[in-house]
C-alpha cells in the first residue's frame, strides 16, 4: 500500500458535490476538465518523486511494524520521513493514530483533502482529525459503529470541546 489515495480527481469532486451538495468554485478561467486535469497531473508529479524514496524506505526499516503502514501512509503523502528531531515526536502521534485504529487509507485521504484545501500540514498530528472523519463516514457506509457510545464525530474533537468520548 502506498501513500496514494485510490480516489480519482472525478472520484474526488463527485464525493464533494454529494457531501457539500454543491460544486466547489472553479477558478474563473478554466473549465471543469482543465481544473481537473491540473489536478491529475499535479498528483501525478507529486507520487512520482515520493514513489519508492530510498530516505522513507530506509527509514519504515526501522520502526516498529504495527505503525509501518500509517508511517509509510504519512511520509509518502508528506513527502519525507521525520527530521531527526521529529522522530520521537511522528513515532508517538502515529502509535496514537493506530490506537484510534486509522488505516492507511484515512491517512492517505486526509493529506490529500488537506492538499486541495490548501491547509498545512506539519506532523502527524495535523492530519489525525481528517482522518478521523473519514474512518467515520468510510464505518458509517458499511453501517458499523466506530464504537457503542460515542457522543463526538472523534476523539480529538471531544478533548477540544472538553466533553467525555464513549
Amino acid at each position: 500500500m502506498t501513500g496514494q489515495s485510490e480516489e480519482t480527481p472525478e472520484q474526488y469532486f463527485e464525493r464533494l458535490d454529494r457531501e457539500n451538495g454543491t460544486n466547489r468554485a472553479l477558478p474563473s478561467n478554466r473549465t471543469v476538465e482543465e481544473t481537473k486535469e491540473g489536478i491529475r497531473a499535479a498528483i501525478d508529479t507529486f507520487n512520482k518523486r515520493v514513489t519508492g524514496n530510498p530516505a522513507i524506505e530506509n527509514y519504515l526499516a526501522k520502526i516498529p511494524e504495527n505503525v509501518r503502514r500509517i508511517a509509510r501512509a504519512f511520509c509518502e503523502g508528506f513527502g519525507r520521513p521525520p527530521l531527526k528531531r521529529e522522530d520521537g515526536y511522528w513515532r508517538k502521534m502515529w502509535g496514537e493514530q493506530y490506537e484510534l485504529e486509522l488505516q492507511p487509507e484515512d491517512i492517505s485521504g486526509a493529506i490529500t483533502r488537506m492538499r486541495l484545501d490548501n491547509l498545512t500540514i506539519k506532523s502527524p498530528q495535523s492530519v489525525t482529525a481528517i482522518a478521523e472523519d473519514i474512518k467515520r463516514k468510510r464505518l458509517d457506509k458499511i453501517n458499523k459503529p466506530i464504537q457503542s457510545g460515542t457522543v463526538y464525530t472523534s476523539p480529538t474533537s471531544a478533548k477540544y470541546i472538553g466533553g467525555k468520548n464513549g
